[in-house]
């Protein structure tokens, strides 16, 4: 647990652009960024603008929304890659290259 929270920390403190890991990532579990903007009872241009440069708070929202970690919102550090399963495409979290 802590090898995780040390990840995120790490992940976080990074500046990367995430916002097209995060449509990736949404687009991969078949969800539209319209749908989800309706359930968080908002219009979608703000929304898009949430997901154009999210924060922690944004993603942690997405995450209870859709029931997709927060790590894998968040790009993988130089070296490190996700790791989806080959036959049900689930994902198995961030490891080396």
């Amino acid at each position: 647990m802590q090898k995780s929270i040390d990840l995120i920390y790490y992940i976080c403190k990074k500046e990367y652009v995430m916002s097209d890991r995060v449509r990736e990532v949404l687009k991969k579990h078949s969800f539209k960024l319209t749908d989800l903007a309706e359930k968080l009872g908002i219009n979608y241009a703000p929304f898009n603008k949430k997901i154009n440069k999210p924060t922690l708070k944004t993603l942690e929202e997405l995450s209870i929304l859709t029931g997709i970690s927060v790590i894998e919102f968040q790009n993988a550090p130089e070296g490190y890659s996700h790791f989806y399963d080959g036959s049900t495409g689930q994902w198995e979290g961030i490891r080396r290259k």
